[in-house]
This record gives C-alpha cells, structure tokens and sequence, in this order.
C-alpha cells in the first residue's frame, strides 16, 4: 500500500531543488556577475569600438549617412548581427563594462552623436532600411537599463524619437 511514513519530509519540488543549485555568482553590490563568454565578448566589442570608431566617425562626416557594415558595434543588444564578424553583443550584465577608463566610450559617443545630429537633420535614410530592426531594438534593449552615463540615456530618446520598425 502507500507509504505513511511520517520520518522524511517529501523532497521539495524540482524547480525549487534547481532554483537554489543554480545560484549565479554576485558582485558585491547584489549584481549578477557576467560569464566568462559574455566577458570575453564584451573585451571583443571594446576592441572594435576603438579600433573602428574612428574610421566610422570619419564616414558618416565625409557622406553624411551610413556606408560600411558597423551597425553592431555602434548599437549593441543582446542579439548578435548575422553578418557581424565577431558576433559581438552585450547582457545587462556587461554594459556597464563599455563606460569608463580602457573602454571605448569617446570615440563611441562620438559616433552615436553624430548618427543622433545626422538623423535629425536628414531623417532615418541617414541609416540604410536593413538596419532599422537593429535600431529598433537597440532602443528597446537599452530602454530597459539604467546604468549608463547621460549621453547614452541622451542618445537613446534621440533615437526614440523615430519609428524603427522591427523588422
């Protein structure tokens, strides 16, 4: 018949079980800590965003719109672009780490504020159609944060201010 015995409690259910197992390492300040991977792409992206930053500032000041292929590095999310060679992307675990001393942020603003200065004065073809469902999330990805300088946030509403379909 059923078991009655009353000396071992019943395991707690499973999800609760891997709930507790699966607890992912904090910084101190109660904030996930990124993974190894998302590190280690995070340092790629930081690489490119200075090493390409100044050529793309350069570009969009010579033609006044987008030519090359740099959306992904200028408007990061958490997907990577299909065609982007280094398949980077960020979590909201390490944007924090694009800001600040060693990061590429100068030349990246620069370059944000330029594409912000561009669209508002020529509208959105400043920035090829392929691209708008990139904008579109870019948006909607960095809406949902708050750990940024007033540049970022700045550029972000600039952004905003267009409809970018996503797709």
């Amino acid at each position: 018949g059923p078991r009655t015995s009353a000396s071992s409690p019943p395991p707690p259910p499973l999800r609760l079980r891997i709930a507790m197992d699966s607890e992912e390492p904090m910084e101190s300040d109660g904030t996930p800590t990124p993974d190894r991977e998302d590190q280690r792409i995070l340092e790629r992206l930081i690489a490119q965003q200075k090493e390409e930053c100044p050529h793309i500032f350069k570009e969009l000041q010579t033609c006044g719109r987008k030519e090359g292929h740099w959306i992904w590095w200028v408007c990061p999310t958490e997907m990577p672009g299909l065609c982007d060679p280094i398949e980077s992307y960020v979590t909201r675990e390490t944007v924090p780490g694009l800001f600040g001393e060693g990061t590429g942020e100068e030349e990246w603003r620069k370059v944000l504020e330029l594409i912000c200065d561009l669209l508002e004065e020529k509208g959105m073809d400043v920035l090829p159609e392929i691209d708008h469902g990139r904008i579109h999330y870019f948006i909607k990805f960095w809406k949902g944060l708050d750990d940024f300088p007033d540049w970022m946030s700045s550029c972000i509403q600039r952004f905003d201010k267009f409809d970018w379909p996503p797709r």
